[in-house]
Parts: C-alpha cells; sequence; structure tokens
C-alpha cells in the first residue's frame, strides 16, 4: 500500500470517528450540566443531570408519544397549533423509520448491565446517525472524485489533495452546523435527506444503467423523508439538458414516480396542503426567527440571516466562475434551495443548511481547481 492510498485511509478513519461521534457531542453541548433535583430531601448533595440522562428522557417520552398515537402520529390536524408543527405529520415514513431506531436503541441499553443505560443509549443512537453522515461523505468525496478524474485541466498529480479539502471542508461544515450560532434543536429530516441529495447527484453522474435504478429509489424515498425531496428527483433532466442539450423524456417522468409513495401515504391530508400554517405560512412564527420577523425584530432577523445565509454564499463569491458551466449550474441550485429555506423553514434552524452546503463544497471545489465538464460523454 502506497504512501497516498496510507494517508487516504488514517483520514476516512478520523472522519468516520467524527461523524460515529457528532451526535453524542452535539448533546454534550446543549444539555449538559442541568440540575435534576434532589435523590432524597436530606441529602444535601443534588444528582446533576447529564446530558445522557436527558437524551435518555427525550428517547423514552419520543417513544411513549408514539405508543399512544399522540402529537406528529396522529391523523388529526390542528392548523391553531404553531404554524409547520403539524406537517410533520406527512413525514410519518420516516419518522417511523426512526422512531424503531429510538425503540432498539432503548431495548438493547435496557437489556444489558455491563455498562450505565442512558449513556449506551446516547452513543448507539450516535453511532446509527453517525454512518449517515459519514455516507454522506462518502457519496460527496465519490461526486468529487468523479469530477476530478473526467475533468479535462485537473492535472494527475493533484488528486491526492481531493482527500484533504473533502476532510477539511466537511468537517468544518458540519462543526458549524451544529455547534456554531446553533440553538440546539436536532434535525434529522435534514441529515437523512442530505444523505439522498449526496448519493442521488454520485449516481446521475456515474450515468450507468445501475445508477439510474439506484437513482429512481432515492428519489422514491426522498419525499418521505420531507417535502422538499421531491426536487432531487428533477437532477437527472436537469444535469443531461444543462450540459449536453439531451432532451431525456424518462428524466421527466422521474417526479412522478417519485411522488407515488408519497401520495400513497398522504392522501388523507391533501385537503390540508393550501392552508396557511400546515406546508407553509406566511405569517410571523411565535418564538420563531423567519423572513417575516423583520418588523418586530429588525436586529434579531438580520442577525439570522447572516449566520444562516450570507456567510454560506462567502465561498460562492470567492470561487465564481463565469464561463463555467459546472459553476453555473450549481449556483442555481444553491440559490434555489436557500430561496426554498428562507421561506419553507425558520431561520434559526442551522441544520437545514446542510442540504446546500453539500453543493457548496462541490462548487468551491469546482472553482479552485477549474474543473469543466469536457468529458467523454456517453449516452
Amino acid at each position: 500500500m502506497t504512501h497516498i492510498k496510507i494517508n487516504k485511509l488514517i483520514i476516512m478513519l478520523i472522519m468516520l470517528f467524527i461523524c460515529l461521534n457528532l451526535t453524542r457531542e452535539h448533546w454534550h453541548n446543549f444539555s449538559n450540566e442541568v440540575g435534576a433535583g434532589m435523590n432524597n430531601p436530606t441529602q444535601s448533595v443534588k444528582k446533576v443531570s447529564t446530558y445522557y440522562d436527558h437524551f435518555y428522557t427525550y428517547l423514552s417520552h419520543e417513544i411513549n408519544v408514539y405508543k399512544n398515537n399522540k402529537g406528529k402520529w396522529s391523523r388529526e390536524v390542528d392548523l391553531n397549533e404553531i404554524q409547520l408543527e403539524q406537517r410533520e405529520k406527512t413525514r410519518w415514513v420516516f419518522n417511523t423509520f426512526i422512531i424503531k431506531a429510538f425503540i432498539s436503541v432503548k431495548n438493547i441499553s435496557d437489556s444489558q448491565n455491563f455498562y450505565p443505560k442512558e449513556k449506551v443509549a446516547l452513543y448507539l443512537y450516535s453511532i446509527f446517525i453517525g454512518l449517515f453522515l459519514y455516507l454522506t461523505y462518502i457519496f460527496l468525496y465519490l461526486k468529487i472524485n468523479l469530477l476530478t478524474s473526467l475533468n479535462t485541466n485537473q492535472k494527475k498529480e493533484n488528486y491526492h489533495s481531493l482527500t484533504s479539502y473533502i476532510f477539511f471542508s466537511y468537517f468544518l461544515a458540519v462543526a458549524y452546523l451544529n455547534f456554531v450560532h446553533y440553538r440546539g434543536g436536532e434535525d434529522n429530516f435534514s441529515i437523512f435527506e442530505t444523505f439522498c441529495i449526496s448519493a442521488a447527484i454520485y449516481f446521475v453522474a456515474v450515468d450507468k444503467k445501475w445508477s439510474f435504478i439506484a437513482f429512481i429509489i432515492v428519489c422514491m424515498i426522498a419525499p418521505l423523508v420531507r417535502e422538499s425531496g421531491i426536487f432531487i428527483s428533477i437532477y437527472y433532466f436537469m444535469y443531461h439538458f444543462f450540459f449536453f442539450k439531451k432532451f431525456k423524456v424518462h428524466g421527466l417522468l422521474i417526479p412522478l414516480i417519485s411522488l407515488v409513495p408519497y401520495i400513497i401515504s398522504n392522501y388523507d391530508l391533501f385537503n390540508f396542503y393550501f392552508q396557511d400554517g400546515f406546508i407553509y405560512t406566511v405569517k410571523e412564527i411565535e418564538s420563531q426567527t423567519t423572513v417575516f420577523s423583520f418588523r418586530n425584530n429588525l436586529v434579531g432577523t438580520f442577525n439570522a440571516l447572516f449566520y444562516n445565509v450570507v456567510i454560506f454564499f462567502v465561498p460562492v463569491l470567492l470561487f465564481f466562475k463565469k464561463n463555467n458551466k459546472l459553476i453555473l449550474f450549481l449556483l442555481y441550485i444553491i440559490v434555489f434551495y436557500f430561496i426554498l429555506l428562507i421561506f419553507g423553514a425558520v431561520l434559526d434552524h442551522m441544520s437545514t443548511r446542510f442540504m446546500p452546503t453539500i453543493f457548496i463544497i462541490i462548487y468551491a471545489y469546482v472553482g479552485m481547481n477549474n474543473i469543466d465538464l469536457r468529458f467523454n460523454y456517453k449516452n
């Protein structure tokens, strides 16, 4: 094994550890050292509730809500509640996947006697989420490696820099989204939707029969994670039309195919989709910062826009290449996602920025190396 391959393997293993440990670190930073009261009124020493305790309590609560068919598990819609809270009912398939993981984690942690169950639960859950964070990293690596290998301008001797770039850019992204100016909420929807995005853009670029089938499978899963996942299904048509002027008719059918599982799963809620407060809202949300908060919280809204939008466009401006079609293509997608997030999500939900950040990482690498698309393209 060459020196470069050993270095790449070490970097991959380090990133794997970071991803597997990220959720535990997240709970550590935002849930630690909150008093839990006294074990015994006669004791003079308080028992401090740790982030492990907080997670285990959260885990137990979510499982209890699920078993009692309350909250997001009920199919009854109440638009008098906080806006956009009810739309999570449309994601019940994905939520079921997550809650089954919760149940498995709790069962395993409760059944062993070797380590505190609270710690085992958080470690297991962190590993579960971390695997998908790492798979996102792997697909990102494969995508950029493919672009590099097909590019006619990239020199062979520069290939080894790809591993270092992706490691530091991905680490910076997950660290910023999870630990910097972040209020502590966890958004599994963004983690899994970004995983779908990274897999999809790689499968489209490979452009083989097996990758096309894999892409369709991802497209059918993505809307079940979150409604915005439907936009993944248009990548195939956009890619071939934008770069190669290939009008792929079957590419136009993929969005319809991707909607089938979503429609079957949520047919009973369609009459709420065009009501303000369900999928969208044009009103302010109590205790949340949105673009509609300018009139009541001008400074706070500008602050949220800076950390959630403006700062992400720094690399976009730094690495822009006017005559590079790939740069322009990625720019359109990045801008589209930020518009979608500004009007479809709370500004302070930093984790939702994971989706366009994946494209920004690719965008910056393309700009730094002036990668074009003069491929040996095959139909």
